[in-house]
């Protein structure tokens, strides 16, 4: 799904509207039905709504909206929050409609309102196309919303926070964002999370073809964008053609991360996979994946050198490494000598953020930080927005791919496209799966992948992996890396549609 900015956005509601052809009143409608079938599907029909309308085109939503849930009897008052100043045109519309149902409540912003008995606040004071600062009285009345308690379901965007810039307070901090036709990108980053609580995409039936001519920059990786990139395994594939793939992890502190690394990357199709680690790694690992193939470091309680890469289709490293100086130097050796694309993750960027070794890594690499990890290599930044911007100069500029994990995992690659992922949940939150992620890329460059396929692919299988994991156990609480190893298999079944 393409992510669109403001600017894209009001395009293809003109576009929508001049080639459907749609009168702008309609499309409001068609808006308002898709948030109100939410609302029936999962809010109970005699739960109290109390709705804020603003004077633009979010606040013709929310008279839409009120009008459309009286008539399916949801109880409803309408909070008018206006400042006498012009409302648009189709605001206007929705607003005499609504005056011209029977038994609508509709009140003023500048009357006594009351809480008692409200269940839940619509939030349509501004939307997607607010560029400013909230003033008087709008920002009493999201001072108002706030303090109420109550849960806020947001129509497009929590009013207050925009789109494509950094947002000041006050903004509604909403429990469900509904969202129209395509995700914003405000609503996918962890400074907003606050703001948007759980949001979720309805559609309004802006034009097929508009969207395909919309050349996005960032994009929303989901279930079908994964299904073009998946290539299932031919019948005559064996282990040779299924690739070779190359794991450096392990410690004595950490042999768990290898065993985790190793796993994730046979499971995800590797056909041939080695670990390279110390003695009693490899002791540890070959108890519990007979499967694997195995290179011994001569070094006691962690890695002193690095092996031959050659032969290898793939190469992961850093998982349970250490920080050890001997490591650290081996690790640095191998950085110089080596001109092949590596997947590097967890010690192995620490070690390169205190030698400051990022230009040295290899073109066409794949690096996998958690945020603390990519303060280290790369410093810190005020918001969100310029860490995006950073990643898209930093991985055109150095041929890299950058994949900083969390919720809406963000990737961005040496075309300059920024991908944020769809799936996962916050049980995956557990050490160990992070090294699970990286022996599955590792594995999906074995395969052939691209450096690019294999970080949206794996990224999105290994959160979808974490969803089934979810679904089997019921609690967040509950998950644990290995976890998430044992559901791969059914995550690769959900993409194939073979």
């Amino acid at each position: 799904m393409k992510i669109l900015t403001a600017e894209q956005t009001r395009w293809l509601d003109r576009y929508t509207i001049e080639n459907e052809p749609i009168e702008s009143i309609d499309l409001m409608e068609r808006a308002c039905e898709a948030f109100v079938h939410w609302i029936e599907e999962n809010i109970p029909s005699d739960s109290n709504m109390l709705i804020f309308a603003g004077p633009g085109n979010n606040g013709g939503d929310a008279l839409g909206i009120a009008r459309l849930l009286h008539q399916s009897s949801y109880p409803v008052v309408v909070v008018l929050c206006q400042d006498g100043k012009k409302i648009s045109k189709d605001c206007a519309i929705n607003l005499k409609r609504a005056e011209a149902c029977d038994g609508l409540q509709i009140i003023r912003f500048e009357e006594a309102l009351t809480f008692v008995n409200m269940d839940y606040i619509i939030d349509g004071i501004f939307g997607s196309g607010l560029t400013r600062a909230i003033e008087f009285p709008y920002d009493k009345a999201i001072e108002i919303i706030n303090q109420s308690k109550l849960p806020v379901i947001s129509i497009d965007i929590p009013s207050g926070l925009q789109m494509d810039q950094v947002s000041s307070e006050p903004i509604c901090r909403a429990r469900f964002t509904i969202t129209f036709q395509l995700p914003k990108l405000a609503l996918l980053l962890p400074q907003n999370d606050c703001y948007v609580g759980t949001w979720h995409c309805v559609d309004i039936g802006l034009s097929q073809g508009g969207i395909a001519q919309i050349e996005a920059q960032r994009v929303l990786v989901d279930i079908e964008f994964a299904k073009k990139l998946y290539r299932p395994k031919r019948k005559y594939d064996h282990k040779g053609t299924n690739g070779r793939s190359l794991l450096i992890s392990g410690s004595s502190d950490m042999p768990g991360a290898a065993v985790l690394n190793t796993k994730g990357c046979l499971r995800s199709g590797s056909g041939l996979v080695t670990l390279y680690s110390i003695p009693s790694v490899i002791r540890l690992a070959q108890q519990s994946i007979p499967e694997i193939l195995s290179s011994i470091d001569q070094g006691v309680n962690h890695i002193i050198t690095t092996p031959d890469l050659n032969n290898f289709d793939s190469i992961g490293v850093g998982s349970g490494l250490g920080t050890h100086a001997e490591t650290a130097n081996a690790l640095r050796e191998m950085l110089r000598d080596c001109k092949q694309p590596l997947v590097i993750d967890a010690d192995a960027l620490n070690i390169i953020a205190q030698l400051d070794l990022v230009d040295t890594i290899s073109r066409n690499s794949i690096i996998t930080p958690h945020p603390r990890e990519f303060e280290r290599l790369f410093g810190s930044f005020d918001n969100d927005f310029e860490r995006i911007d950073f990643i898209k100069k930093h991985c055109m500029a150095h041929g890299v791919t950058i994949v900083l994990k969390g919720p809406h995992t963000c990737i961005g690659t040496p075309g300059g496209m920024i991908y944020f992922n769809a799936s996962g949940n916050p049980g995956m939150a557990t050490a160990g799966s992070g090294d699970v992620l990286t022996g599955m890329i590792t594995s999906l460059i074995a395969q052939n992948y691209s450096p690019e396929e294999a970080a949206i692919l794996g990224v999105f299988l290994h959160g979808l992996a974490g969803d089934v994991a979810l679904k089997t156990l019921g609690s967040y609480e509950g998950i644990i890396a290995s976890d998430i190893i044992d559901a791969i298999p059914e995550a690769f079944s959900m993409i194939n549609d073979i």
